[in-house]
């Protein structure tokens, strides 16, 4: 009693208790030597559930706002959060530990095809909330973003893909004006570059094909077409030129007649298809006046 160790009659004892807990009563009336009640009980304190930032909706503990002392406290965070501890315990008021964090959860790097050998973020696979994942793909691909942010276990975008590279057109000599595809500048992967050159040239190939940013085969040539002999009148039996039908580009038609016959020039040079000059003509021998 807060009066002290005996109380007058028609007076009152003040109940007091040890920190942490709480008398049963407000006042024991003492009569005639006899106290009413005749004692009182000093019962523990319940603890108050603290307050945590991004606790869940209903409390920062299961169990309600209220702990009682030899019972423990479950703590709770809102979605996207995990409690730094599993339990508090109460004891006549006080919580032990005194309180906990919600702390926010990392995310997890997904899961993507042709992702990195390295796995889908440079950061590995965890990333810490309030960071970014950085996507990273395999040789020949390239992320459909930049960059992943990560809030509480979520995130944003929450993947990604890895797209497969287009191809770069070669740079050829003699291609034609408008590129040395006729697909444009660039080419899908899956698929192909057809081969296009100037007039007068013939590419190499006739399809180069594009997986993941890669030409198959990486280039080609535009090689000078040969010319075609021309068809002339009183041409020789062997045909219009000495070399042949076809004259290679860079080379020249020696051009022949028939017996009787001489060519109106010595020569027709090639070039990427061209004669020049085009044609010549077979003209007909003058004859020698007999000597007397």
């Amino acid at each position: 009693c807060s009066q002290g160790s005996s109380i007058n009659s028609g007076s009152s004892c003040t109940p007091q208790c040890a920190a942490g807990y709480t008398p049963s009563t407000t006042s024991l009336s003492c009569s005639a030597g006899t106290l009413s009640p005749n004692t009182f009980i000093c019962q523990a304190n319940q603890c108050s559930a603290p307050t945590v930032s991004h606790e869940a909706s209903g409390g920062a503990c299961s169990q309600g706002s209220s702990i009682k002392s030899g019972s423990s406290c479950t703590p709770k965070c809102a979605a996207g959060y995990t409690p730094s501890t599993t339990s508090l315990s109460c004891s006549a008021g006080t919580l032990s530990p005194n309180t906990f964090i919600c702390q926010a959860n990392q995310c997890s790097a997904p899961t993507v095809s042709h992702e990195a050998s390295g796995g889908a973020c440079s950061q590995g696979s965890s990333i810490n909330s309030g960071s970014s994942c950085t996507p990273q793909c395999a040789a020949g691909y390239t992320p459909s973003t930049t960059s992943l942010s990560c809030s509480a276990g979520t995130l944003s975008p929450n993947t990604f893909i890895c797209q497969a590279n287009q191809c770069s057109v070669p740079t050829v000599s003699h291609e034609a004006s408008g590129g040395a595809c006729s697909q444009g500048s660039s080419i899908k992967s899956g698929s192909s570059c057809t081969p296009q050159c100037a007039a007068g040239y013939t590419p190499s190939t006739t399809s180069l094909s594009c997986s993941v940013g890669t030409l198959s085969p990486n280039t080609f040539t535009c090689q000078a077409n040969p010319c075609s002999a021309p068809t002339v009148s009183r041409e020789a039996s062997g045909g219009a030129c000495s070399q042949g039908s076809s004259i290679n580009s860079g080379s020249s038609c020696t051009p022949q007649c028939a017996a009787g016959y001489t060519p109106s020039t010595t020569s027709l040079s090639c070039s990427a298809g061209t004669l020049s000059p085009s044609t010549f003509t077979c003209q007909a021998n003058s004859c020698s006046v007999p000597a007397r």
